[in-house]
């Protein structure tokens, strides 16, 4: 079974995937993205048990406000839901090991 976002009308995960692999080198190009995951927040019904997707995003550098804003609104745009960015130092020890066991790296 493909997880669904939002239920039966929403998007599946490897949509979600497909589409932001597609703009992949823009957000590199326009706001210094190296590495991408969405963080897979599944419940028994695998379906996402949230109304936004969560982004785990790694920068070249430390993000300016503009970057970081920036890569969430496009990425927003792109898949048509809202999105929450995290970084490694957004995580708590307790919800990093969590989270890193729950991404697909786009």
């Amino acid at each position: 079974m493909t997880a669904k976002i939002n239920g039966e009308n929403g998007l599946t995960i490897d949509e979600v995937v497909q589409a932001v692999q597609s703009h992949r080198s823009e957000l590199g190009e326009r706001f210094g993205v190296t590495k991408l995951s969405v963080l897979t927040w599944l419940d028994l019904n695998h379906e996402v048990a949230s109304p936004a997707i969560d982004f785990w995003v790694e920068f070249d550098g430390a993000p300016t406000a503009s970057a970081f804003f920036g890569a969430s609104e496009y990425l927003g745009e792109l898949i048509g839901y809202p999105v929450y960015l995290t970084t490694e130092n957004g995580l708590q020890d307790c919800r990093h090991r969590y989270a890193k066991g729950q991404t697909i790296v786009v």
